[in-house]
């Protein structure tokens, strides 16, 4: 069960009336281009609505362990510093990172009175998203993509959350029997007021579950079982945006000169806008690695996916400075 932190919360406010929430923290030291990302992604948010700064009645949070690393929009984001240790004891017994997610999205979320959208570091928007997120409302939430029908996986990858799911409803009494729960990427995740408790009774079922399953994706299938159990309605946002989990150093690689310029030219919020909408980027779509890339990537030691990776560079770490 988790624990109130007041350092987390964002301050109540009447007169807001959409919050959007960023996470960015590097515990390694190894992936500072993650607060590129972060910067990049809300540039293009603010740039595909055509803002200078954020609009009156909407504010951009983000929670990280190196504020200077996000400076560069200090004029319109409210940035909340988090501690070292802050940020590892929200990872839980298990040390996992994206417990910390849902721990910022709980208490982020408990003294907003109007609906918060969280957005991923590796989220960039390609199309307005304000329509789709006006239709936020009691019962009706946002997230990134549906994925997949969790009884019905479509690959032996996906069964594990076949098992994980029937460990759960075993576990938990109050988790219906016959739901048909899919799997939402949480990428993001939009939520109204009303819906706010979803939020606890996700972390709860992702403490139950990485006691099973040390899934990576543990947090968006706890997510997933929540909004199942509650019937919610899910829209998705995929059409507007682009969640490249499964290609970050790519992307980072594209996202960095970008930011680097903007720091040396010293550009102005409203330049630095501008200079994201007239240089997007350009990669390549996804594309499965051949056998001998993968053979290769694996020998080199390359062979998982970058959250993976870092997941795991995340554990080694607490445990040897628990030792």
């Amino acid at each position: 069960m988790y624990q109130e932190d007041r350092a987390f919360l964002i301050d109540g406010d009447a007169e807001v009336d959409l919050h959007f929430v960023y996470l960015a923290h590097d515990l390694t030291g190894k992936n500072g281009w993650i607060y590129d990302q972060a910067t990049y992604s809300i540039l293009s948010l603010m740039a595909i609505h055509d803002w200078h700064r954020a609009p009156e009645g909407i504010s951009i949070v983000a929670y990280t362990d190196a504020p200077k690393r996000l400076e560069l929009l200090e004029e319109t984001l409210a940035i909340r510093p988090q501690g070292r240790g802050q940020i590892i004891a929200a990872m839980g017994v298990h040390r996992y990172m994206h417990r910390y997610k849902a721990i910022v999205l709980c208490q982020a979320t408990s003294r907003a009175e109007s609906p918060v959208v969280f957005v991923d570091s590796d989220i960039y928007f390609q199309e307005p998203i304000l329509e789709r997120v006006a239709c936020i409302a009691p019962g009706r939430v946002l997230m990134y993509a549906r994925e997949f029908a969790i009884r019905e996986p479509g690959t032996r990858r996906q069964r594990r959350f076949t098992r994980l799911l029937k460990a759960i409803i075993a576990y938990d009494s109050r988790i219906p029997h016959d739901i048909e729960p899919h799997m939402y990427n949480s990428g993001i995740v939009g939520l109204h007021p009303f819906d706010f408790d979803l939020l606890r009774e996700s972390l709860e079922i992702v403490d139950k579950a990485l006691e099973i399953d040390h899934s990576h994706v543990c947090e968006q299938f706890a997510l997933s079982i929540a909004l199942a159990r509650r019937k919610a309605q899910v829209l998705g946002l995929d059409d507007l945006a682009h969640h490249y989990w499964d290609q970050r150093e790519e992307y980072a690689a594209a996202i960095s000169p970008i930011i680097r310029t903007i720091r040396e030219r010293r550009m102005s919020v409203p330049d630095a806008v501008q200079y994201v909408r007239e240089h997007p980027l350009d990669v390549p779509p996804y594309r499965k690695p051949n056998v001998l890339t993968r053979a290769w990537r694996k020998l080199t030691g390359r062979g998982k996916m970058p959250s993976i990776r870092i997941q795991e560079e995340i554990r080694k770490l607490a445990a040897s400075e628990e030792q």
